[in-house]
């Protein structure tokens, strides 16, 4: 990596230039380090395991040797290799008169009253630092990376709305499998907008061990959102904050679409079912079974008649904890649960549900995605799902079928850079 800017020799902090794949694919951003060690710009290694907490450009990757510039007007921009703009803070004419890169990890645009006009507090990608904010109503959200060597947006993101935190994941349409209400914030009570903070040792009500070094949080590829702390010379992970409530399992992709996740946590092979079903479902990975399965025969609208559904039985879903159970249909009994879905295109299965949980309770989901399944075998729900398969004329409508549940589960590198900066008023 390029630094590029240094708050302190007290500062875990610092922002430059980070690049993979032989500075094709790069990135300004700011990294949280290890230990404070004094900076000698001499010897990056003085920089221990640094991990990116912000990232300006992450969904426009430039190349080698590009420019970071403050502009006349007080616009900061970063200029790829043959000029065009990759990044900017849109703060020109806005009377911008200088740059500031504080002990806390926050990067700020002030004017000459020293009030904020941009910060990079305001625009977090996939991590939070202590202090720092979710607002509503702003645009801001976490969204994780699609894995730890490529920083495009990934599948899961976490925002504020309408009291809530809520958790989604990228589906058609979007689908949300986090979901609480936000503590009281007695700081809040005088703000127009609902937040959350991270504070140290603290996030939304949940409370965990207080860091008493360089700690961050980040919103990872598979949606756990997990607090970091640099302990005996290396990243621990403090809290894994969303598993509380409802598990390994309850993560929509956890062991890949149409795969079952075990209750502890490991993912099972594709089945097999009666003879009638043989070859529907294929291994995406024989050798990663999270990464589940898919259908040998993609369900076809134009064919709906040759369409039919296999029943599991004893499965839940990410959806129906109870939190969610109240978005069954209750009116719509088992049968024309099955027809709803199978007269419906984009319906990929049916759920019915009958629990005596809390309260007793009968009702029908019907899904447009398959998800990971969850194995609920002896559990409280009384549940099964229909998967909706496609059919040939001549196949005959199967026996409901056990899912064989096998006990099988399964850094970043950052590269030197030579990209300049340039700043000038």
């Amino acid at each position: 990596m390029t630094p590029v800017l240094y708050p302190s020799s007290a500062s875990q902090f610092v922002s430059g230039f980070f690049c993979f794949f032989e500075e094709t694919t790069c990135f300004f951003g700011i990294f949280i380090f290890g230990e404070r060690k004094p900076f000698d710009t001499q010897n990056y290694s003085t920089l221990l395991n640094p991990q990116p907490v912000w990232s300006a450009n992450w969904d426009r990757p430039v190349e080698g040797n590009a420019t970071l510039k403050l502009t006349g007007d007080g616009d900061l921009i970063l200029e790829d290799v043959d000029g065009d703009m990759a990044w900017s803070t849109n703060t020109g004419g806005k009377s911008v008169t200088g740059l500031r890169f504080t002990e806390f990890g926050n990067l700020v645009l002030f004017d000459s009253n020293n009030a904020t006009v941009w910060q990079s507090f305001d625009h977090p990608t996939d991590s939070l630092l202590i202090g720092q904010k979710l607002v509503s109503n702003s645009g801001q959200k976490l969204i994780a990376r699609t894995s730890s060597s490529n920083f495009s947006r990934g599948l899961y993101s976490l925002s504020v709305q309408n009291g809530h935190l809520l958790g989604y994941m990228e589906a058609n349409p979007p689908v949300v499998y986090y979901k609480s209400t936000l503590e009281a914030n007695p700081n809040s009570k005088n703000s127009e907008k609902e937040y959350v903070v991270f504070e140290n040792g603290t996030f939304n009500g949940q409370t965990f061990a207080r860091g008493s070094t360089a700690q961050f949080m980040r919103l990872e590829p598979d949606g756990h959102l997990k607090v970091y702390e640099w302990v005996q010379s290396e990243w621990k992970t403090m809290a894994d904050l969303l598993i509380i409530n409802f598990g390994d399992c309850g993560y929509p992709m956890v062991c890949g679409k149409y795969s079952i996740c075990s209750l502890n946590g490991q993912c099972s092979s594709c089945f097999a079912g009666s003879s009638n079903d043989t070859g529907i479902f294929k291994q995406i990975n024989y050798k990663q079974t999270n990464l589940g399965c898919s259908l040998v025969t993609p369900i076809s609208c134009d064919h709906s008649r040759y369409t039919r559904l296999v029943e599991i039985k004893n499965i839940s879903y990410f959806t129906l904890n109870w939190r969610h159970l109240y978005e069954l249909d209750e009116k719509t009994g088992l049968e024309d649960c099955k027809n709803a879905c199978l007269r419906k295109c984009s319906c990929k299965a049916a759920l019915f549900v009958d629990t005596s949980y809390h309260q007793a309770m009968r009702g029908c989901m019907l899904l447009s995605e398959v998800f990971s399944l969850m194995d609920d075998e002896g559990g409280y729900m009384n549940t099964s799902i229909f998967l909706k398969v496609q059919n040939s004329p001549t196949k005959q409508s199967s026996p409901p079928i056990d899912f064989p549940r096998k006990k099988s589960r399964s850094g970043t590198i950052i590269l030197g850079s030579s990209l300049g900066a340039l700043f000038g008023i």
